[in-house]
């Protein structure tokens, strides 16, 4: 295990210096001024101007008064149609899912951090392969905005979904800024009523000297979350038991089948920290920065039985009279992890502009230095397996360029696109499951991914009212390298290069100066990932692939949308409906023929989403002060078509819900207090492409829900603010496969100089 870094005493002296330094400078405390208005395109940072698609966002402002902010995903949390997995706070899986992707796919959407890629394009996941949220701190955010669809060239496939940007501060001048957090959580589920609490020190400095700026900040976190899953016992055992057990939980699985809940798994206490540097140097008209960012991470996860024998001894495993029936608790069901990670983010940036052009080169790499996860065999076993990911991880360069003359209808972007993803994953058996660091291979999988693009998009102004948007992406993609080995056997994979071409095209009226009408087309492909196409294992002594499918295409869709804005004095209302169809999606099945029945990545013939949304963003609505926003979404996404299973036909895709609405109320009643109430509902959604999983709200279901939180502000004076937040208001317990967070209580004291 990693020491851990003494963040502490930095955040007291670096309050003590800042104070010191801000006790200097007199001045009587500034109104703060606030809109609530969505900014346009093109004024917003790293939202290009013209673009032909849905965008919304929040500043630095707004989220302060609207969302208790622990990580930067929380920021996403009361936008339109967006929804991130977040099960507990310090969760590493926490995927985007938008109005035509559920949760389950993270390589279907983008996350930048200043046109920096932090989506974990490596998979298609909801675990592994999601976004890094942890390299942006929330202190250095600027604002979020999210695009929506693949209707933009300047964006690969994996836009279909959505694009989220995350913009930083840089500084301007001399800056300080602390912050303190602490949370409490209760949660009450089966046999588990507990509390899990956590805090969070966060600390930055930014300067500017001239043509130099500086901003070094530090994160430390520290949650204990709560259980992630349960143990189970579903089928009695044909051997009667002999000794009785009690404290199992009667339950129905999402089948509507009789189990029994044996006790908690999955409880994860988390350590991470965050350290970033970001220097910048202007020359003439460009500016140069360099950004380097370390996340560490230590994670114990452990479990909690239920099950206690006559002796009041806790039971873990073994064949007990449980309710009065026998039942085999199998060895695995209560083990315990460790999770030791350390990943390096490299970036360095060139932008620049004049009265005709702008441009900018990103050139950066994820680097996973040290990624290692411990799991025992079974409960009080000494052996169990260790899983390297060390070496995996991925380089991207982007250079782009627009041309705007003033004296022409046309604005003219260009650029070039390069990544490559490298995974690199070995499991062994190792005897000491806490302490050793070598032992015999169970299994190994490793590949490569490359992608070079070029692009045009030119957005041309044709009539006075009437604008076209037409852009074309070319891509040329290669996976090469790939090989899946058991612990005595090694498959090779032939090399793949092939070459995909997305035409996109948008037409804008503007009727009158507060009204934009605008319909939206636009071809894209996600190219298979690394982990998809290699990602798996052998049986011992054969030459079968059984989990991976290394001869997937990508998936193919064709999206459109019909967007209708109008601009009121007091906000911005928006409607819009929707199409996708995506042909050769790539979905986890259940297929026969491989080597007896097997799970793995295929490609479907056709899935078609639909769906309408309306959306209003508003400020003094009704009353002065108040500013109101919110969003229904209505999506329905059916299977059109299935080679492997022609009984899904007609069946609902999952992990879609076919409704969302978001609503949040601020009132600001003075220039020093602020409070806001956000709500939120999700329909239910499936678990199976069969749908037959029909007892949603229940261990490993996809429940509808209604959430709300609540938030305070107090502005003490011009340095200090102090909040109080609620997330999940009503303590309501709802499961998306997991539970989620219950009712958690969150205290923050901020310094701002």
């Amino acid at each position: 295990m990693r020491a851990v870094a003494v963040f502490p005493p930095f955040a007291f002296l670096l309050l003590s210096a800042a104070i010191s330094h801000a006790s200097e400078v007199a001045g009587e405390l500034e109104a703060v001024v606030v809109t609530a208005q969505a900014a346009t395109p093109g004024e917003t940072p790293n939202v290009p101007a013209d673009l032909p698609a849905v965008s919304v966002g929040l500043s630095a402002t707004q989220l302060q008064q609207t969302v208790n902010l622990v990580g930067v995903e929380d920021a996403l949390k009361n936008l339109p149609a967006i929804d991130v997995r977040k099960r507990f706070i310090g969760d590493r899986s926490s995927p985007v899912a938008s109005r035509t992707t559920g949760s389950g796919f993270g390589a279907r959407g983008l996350v930048y951090a200043d046109n920096v890629l932090l989506s974990n394009l490596l998979g298609n996941d909801n675990t592994t392969y999601t976004p890094r949220w942890s390299m942006v701190a929330p202190a250095e955010l600027e604002r979020v905005d999210v695009i929506y669809g693949p209707y933009s060239a300047l964006y690969p496939g994996n836009a279909m979904g959505s694009v989220v940007q995350l913009s930083t501060r840089t500084p301007e001048k001399f800056e300080a800024h602390v912050s303190v957090q602490g949370f409490h959580e209760a949660l009450q589920v089966y046999g588990t009523d507990d509390s899990y609490t956590g805090s969070q020190l966060s600390a930055a400095l930014g300067t500017r000297a001239g043509k130099f700026s500086l901003w070094l900040g530090a994160n430390h976190l520290d949650s204990h979350g709560h259980p992630m899953g349960f143990a189970t016992a579903q089928a009695p055992a044909t051997t009667t038991a002999a000794n009785t057990a009690t404290g199992a939980v009667p339950d129905k699985d999402m089948f509507g089948k009789d189990r029994l809940i044996l006790g908690a798994t999955g409880i994860d206490h988390t350590v991470q920290d965050n350290f970033k540097i970001k220097l910048g140097y202007d020359i003439g008209e460009s500016t140069l920065s360099y950004t380097v960012g370390l996340w560490q991470n230590d994670s114990d996860i452990s479990y909690d039985s239920y099950l206690r024998d006559s002796s009041g001894n806790t039971v873990y495993s073994g064949l007990y009279l449980l309710n009065g029936i026998s039942y085999s608790i199998a060895p695995n069901s209560f083990r315990l992890q460790q999770q030791e990670a350390e990943h390096w983010l490299h970036a360095l940036s060139l932008q620049g502009n004049n009265s005709n052009w702008s441009w900018e080169a990103v050139a950066s790499l994820y680097d996973y230095g040290t990624d290692e996860a411990r799991v025992q065999a079974v409960n009080n076993s000494v052996n169990g397996t260790l899983t390297r990911m060390d070496g995996t991880g991925w380089k991207t360069l982007d250079l782009r360029g627009v041309w705007h003359p003033a004296d022409i209808s046309h604005a003219v972007s260009f650029g070039y696109h390069l990544d490559q993803y490298t995974l690199d994953t070995l499991v062994l058996n190792i005897a000491d499951w806490m302490n050793s660091d070598s032992g015999a291979r169970a299994s190994a999988f490793s590949g490569e991914t490359q992608t070079q693009a070029v692009y045009l998009q030119d957005a041309w102004q044709f009539a006075p009212q009437w604008q076209a948007v037409l852009g074309l992406r070319q891509e040329w993609w290669s996976a090469s390298d790939g090989t899946v080995s058991s612990s005595n056997t090694t498959q090779h994979f032939a090399d793949r290069d092939e070459a995909f071409t997305s035409p996109k095209a948008a037409l804008v009226y503007r009727p009158q100066d507060d009204l934009t009408l605008r319909a939206s087309v636009g071809r894209a492909y996600r190219l298979p990932t690394v982990a998809e196409l290699y990602q798996g294992s052998l049986p011992n002594g054969a030459n079968n692939v059984v989990y991976n499918n290394p001869d997937l295409q990508p998936e193919k869709v064709l999206a459109s949308e019909f967007n209708a804005e109008y601009q009121l004095a007091s906000g911005l209302l928006r409607a819009t409906v929707f199409n996708e169809d995506n042909e050769n999606a790539l979905i986890r099945q259940t297929v026969p023929g491989l080597v007896g029945t097997t799970t793995y990545f295929v490609n479907v013939g056709k899935i078609r989403t639909r769906g309408a949304e309306l959306a209003w963003q508003g400020v003094d609505v009704f009353l002065p002060r108040f500013d109101l926003s919110g969003s229904v979404t209505y999506a329905r996404s059916e299977i059109l078509e299935d080679a492997a299973h022609p009984e899904y036909v007609g069946k609902t895709n999952y992990r879609l819900p076919l409704w969302r609405a978001k609503l949040t109320g601020t009132f600001r009643q003075t220039e020093k207090l602020d409070y806001s109430l956000a709500g939120r509902y999700s329909g239910r959604q499936y678990a199976t492409l069969d749908n037959t999983d029909t007892n949603p709200n229940t261990y490993l279901g996809f429940a509808s829900y209604t959430v709300f939180d609540a938030k305070v502000n107090y502005r003490i004076n011009r340095q200090f603010l102090t909040s109080l937040g609620v997330d999940n208001l009503a303590n309501k317990t709802y499961f998306q496969f997991h539970p989620y967070q219950g009712r958690t209580v969150t205290g923050e004291i901020r310094f701002d100089y």
